[in-house]
């Protein structure tokens, strides 16, 4: 009776042990693809900044150039359009949410916002036109724990 009950106690810690030990590699698995999606995350973000600032600066840029501040897009309203819609950088500001799929199907949601800063300290948000402008891209996923977020300054030349 006492070796059956010194066998069934063995065999109950064991099975904890390996519990314990599957829990363990479990919760490593599941840290692997957080990280992993943030790191396609971030190259989304990084990937849609590329393409922001491949658009023009500014409508007024579309027209021949900016000879003063008046010319630029004031004041900054978000626009509701498709991403494929936007046709310089301030037109982004508040466009539709835009599904990103990566080669290996996986379909992140951007949101992006557009602000003008001071050119002499990009730090610091303006409350008027200037020829500076930054952009913040926002990558959610339903899957991250947090969304990752870029900037990025844009200048007129």
């Amino acid at each position: 009776m006492q070796q059956t009950l010194l066998a069934f106690c063995a065999l109950l810690i064991a099975c904890l042990w390996a519990l314990s030990q599957q829990r363990a590699l479990l919760g490593n698995r599941f840290s692997m693809v957080h990280l992993e999606l943030e790191q396609a995350a971030a190259e989304v973000a990084r990937d849609m900044l590329d393409r922001i600032g491949s658009k023009p600066f500014d409508a007024a840029a579309l027209q021949g150039g900016i000879a003063d501040l008046s010319q630029l897009t004031w004041p900054l309203l978000p626009t509701g359009l498709p991403f494929d819609q936007c046709m310089d950088i301030d037109d982004v500001h508040g466009m539709l949410p835009y599904t990103y799929r990566t080669p290996d199907s996986l379909r992140f949601e951007v949101r992006a916002e557009v602000r003008y800063v001071d050119p002499e300290d990009p730090t610091r948000i303006v409350s008027g036109p200037t020829l500076a402008k930054e952009v913040t891209v926002t990558v959610t996923h339903p899957e991250m724990r947090a969304p990752v977020r870029l900037k990025r300054i844009f200048s007129y030349p």
